[in-house]
């Protein structure tokens, strides 16, 4: 599994390098998933739960993001140059209403909040926010939260 989230990487910094943004999304997303999964297995977390909007967003992410995503996750800095490059874009974040107006769901992640009980989904307003918690997150905040501060205590006990 360790070969195939690598595998993702170095495939996903070849297609940012040739400007392949599209495909270097997918890779971005299924490299997150590995890990992830590799998590699940090794290290007995429940760290798939908590990746999920991150996979989403990854597979819908700005060129910026994907650099820096990339970059933490690779060893050499083939990618720093890249990176200068699009420092200045502004990075997008992924609302989690399913309703939200914007186009594609993206806004500007600086304006954006979390869920403050989960701490796991972003919202571009606080109307979207409202309208989601009455639209089911109620129900799956709570989860969520508790799979978060599991994970969070295991990965402290480990260390």
């Amino acid at each position: 599994m360790t070969v195939i989230k690598s595998l993702f990487l170095a495939v996903g910094t070849n297609c940012i390098l040739c400007g392949d943004i599209e495909l270097a999304r997918q890779c971005a997303s299924c490299a997150n998933y590995f890990k992830a999964f590799i998590e699940d297995i090794f290290q007995q977390s429940r760290s798939m739960s908590l990746e999920t909007d991150k996979n989403i967003e990854l597979s819908m992410a700005d060129e910026h993001t994907l650099v820096r995503y990339f970059q933490k996750h690779i060893p050499c800095t083939c990618l720093d140059g890249k990176y200068k490059e699009v420092k200045s874009v502004k990075k997008l974040g992924w609302c989690g209403n399913p309703q939200c107006k914007i186009p594609d769901r993206m806004a500007e992640r600086s304006g954006m909040a979390f869920c403050d009980r989960c701490k796991r989904v972003n919202y571009c307003s606080r109307k979207c926010q409202k309208v989601h918690w009455r639209a089911g997150h109620k129900e799956q905040c709570e989860e969520m939260r508790d799979i978060r501060k599991a994970y969070e205590k295991s990965s402290q006990k480990s260390s």
